[in-house]
């Protein structure tokens, strides 16, 4: 197992060393986007905002589209929840600071999910074979700090009918914070915190707050990355302004 130094970085859908085979779906978009290339280029006077706007639903929403379909969803979990289990110690203490980013984020909070809410062992082996790790995990492992930036969690947690059904009927907050390891306080004595950052500008990107009975452990920030729509989905990694809103409310 490769030592653990300051983080851990997870590649998924992008054609880098880092993301392995996984990278065969941003090539599998790269050729479909070629027809698009070689098509006319269309209205001047749009062009420049459909243009970028076509790259955002051609590389980000179809990821999502991709994840949300049961063999996307099977094949990207493994690969990515593979990556976290075998390069993170199983069998120690470990306080997790988790920064996502995009569809990052639904695999980031799916991934808590699945190893604190205890509501998902019967599923494990189908997503990773070891089971030894999942156990080990979830015995030592403890959440820190959860950061999504460009989430489209919100609209994308009504998934299932009996979510739908309870976010019809039924007053919020619609789930518990424990689920995700919110309610457990980490091995350093921190209180766990999910800072959400989002912009009006970014059409994936969403609020989370309420949705979870969690209080000010959940903060949505809006720190304005960008006011135009194409590039604001792209610009929290880069943002001193996103910088300087997490570091203002990281100890919060």
């Amino acid at each position: 197992m490769p030592s653990l130094t300051d983080s851990v970085t997870v590649e998924w859908g992008w054609p880098t060393p880092e993301a392995a085979h996984t990278g065969d779906l941003a090539l599998a978009q790269e050729r479909l986007a070629l027809a698009l290339a070689q098509s006319p280029s269309g209205d001047r006077l749009t062009g420049f905002l459909v243009r970028p706007l076509r790259q955002l639903i051609q590389y980000g929403w179809s990821d999502i589209v991709y994840y949300t379909s049961a063999e996307g969803e099977a094949a990207a979990r493994h690969d990515a929840w593979t990556q976290i289990l075998n390069r993170v110690p199983t069998d120690e203490a470990i306080d997790l600071t988790v920064i996502s980013h995009s569809l990052g984020s639904l695999l980031a909070h799916d991934f808590l999910f699945y190893l604190f809410s205890g509501k998902r062992q019967a599923e494990r082996s189908q997503v990773c074979s070891n089971s030894a790790q999942w156990d080990g995990a979830e015995v030592n492992w403890r959440l820190r700090r959860l950061v999504t930036m460009g989430s489209p969690l919100g609209p994308l947690l009504v998934r299932a009918p009996g979510f739908v059904n309870r976010l019809a009927h039924e007053p919020p907050p619609w789930l518990d914070p424990a689920d995700i390891g919110l309610n457990d306080i980490a091995h350093s004595g921190a209180r766990p915190l999910w800072l959400n950052v989002w912009d009006r500008h970014d059409v994936v990107s969403f609020p989370v707050s309420g949705i979870y009975g969690a209080g000010d452990r959940i903060r949505d920030l809006y720190p304005d990355v960008s006011d135009w729509p194409p590039r604001a989905h792209g610009r929290y990694w880069k943002s001193r302004k996103v910088h300087k809103t997490l570091a203002r409310f990281w100890d919060s």
